[in-house]
C-alpha cells in the first residue's frame, strides 16, 4: 500500500522483488506536506484500501509503505486495521522490516539519513533506538513533500551518507520509501563499504522472507542474501 503521493514505491519494489513476484498496489488518502498529523490522519483508510488488494484473490503478505506513517501510526495498529479486512496475513512495515534487517546483519550502532523536516526525522530515530540501537549520527534534508523527496537523486544521497556516516557506525538506514533504493543501495555499500539499509529494500526483503522464501536478489545491496534473524538457512 502507497501513499497517494508516493513516486517510487510501485517502480521500485518489483526490481527488489524476486522475478515470479507480483505486485498488486492501492493508494492510501493522504496529501503533502509531511506533519505528524498528516501521516496520523492516513490511518482512516488503511482498512478501505485493503480492501482494494486483489479483492477475493489470495495474498501472501501486505506492505505499507510509509516509514515515517509507521513511526505516526504505529506498527501494531497498522497490523491491526489491516487484520481487520485480511485477517492473520504477515504484514510488514518500513520500521518493522528495518528492525529485522538491523538484526539480520548484527548492526547495533546505526547511523540515520532521511528526506524529512527535523521533527519527522526525530520521530524515526526514536523507533530506531526503540529496537536497541544506538544512533551514532543523524541527517536529513529537511523536506516536506513526497515529490522533492522522490526526486533526490543516488549522488545527493551519497554525499549525505558519507556526511553522516561516522566511523563507530556499523550500518547506515536510509529512511523513506519515497526513495528508490534499487537506483542507490549498492552504489552507496560499494563507496561507503558497510551495509546500507533502505525503507524499500528492507520491505522488500522482509516481505519475502515472510513468505518463506530464501531468494537472493542480487543488486541491491548485502540485506538481500540475508536470512531473517535466527534463522539458519
Amino acid at each position: 500500500m502507497a501513499l497517494a503521493t508516493d513516486l517510487a514505491s510501485e517502480a521500485d519494489l518489483p526490481h527488489l522483488l524476486p522475478s515470479d513476484a507480483d505486485v498488486y498496489a492501492a493508494r492510501l488518502d493522504y496529501r503533502n506536506p509531511v506533519t505528524v498529523e498528516s501521516l496520523r490522519a492516513m490511518a482512516g483508510s488503511i482498512e478501505t484500501e485493503t480492501a482494494k488488494l486483489l479483492p477475493g484473490g489470495e495474498l501472501d503478505a501486505v506492505i505499507y509503505g510509509c516509514t515515517s506513517g509507521t513511526a505516526a501510526i504505529g506498527e501494531s495498529e497498522i497490523a491491526r486495521l489491516i487484520h481487520q479486512v485480511r485477517p492473520g496475513i504477515a504484514v510488514t512495515t518500513p520500521l518493522g522490516a528495518c528492525r529485522e534487517a538491523l538484526r539480520s546483519l548484527k548492526a547495533r550502532r546505526v547511523a540515520v539519513l532521511t528526506p524529512y523536516t527535523p521533527e519527522i526525522t526525530r520521530s524515526v530515530v526514536a523507533q530506531v533506538e526503540a529496537f536497541g540501537c544506538s544512533v551514532t549520527n543523524v541527517a536529513c534534508f529537511d523536506l516536506e513533500s513526497d515529490y522533492d523527496m522522490a526526486a533526490l537523486s543516488p549522488e545527493t544521497l551519497l554525499d549525505g551518507g558519507r556526511q553522516v556516516l561516522d566511523a563507530s557506525a556499523d550500518a547506515l538506514f536510509v529512511s523513506c520509501t519515497a526513495l528508490r533504493a534499487s537506483e542507490f543501495v549498492a552504489l552507496l555499500e560499494s563507496r561507503l563499504e558497510r551495509p546500507v539499509v533502505a525503507s524499500n529494500q528492507a520491505l522488500a526483503w522482509h516481505a519475502v522472507r515472510l513468505m518463506g522464501r530464501d531468494d537472493a536478489v542480487t543488486g541491491a545491496g548485502r540485506l538481500m542474501q540475508m536470512p531473517l534473524p535466527g534463522d539458519t538457512a
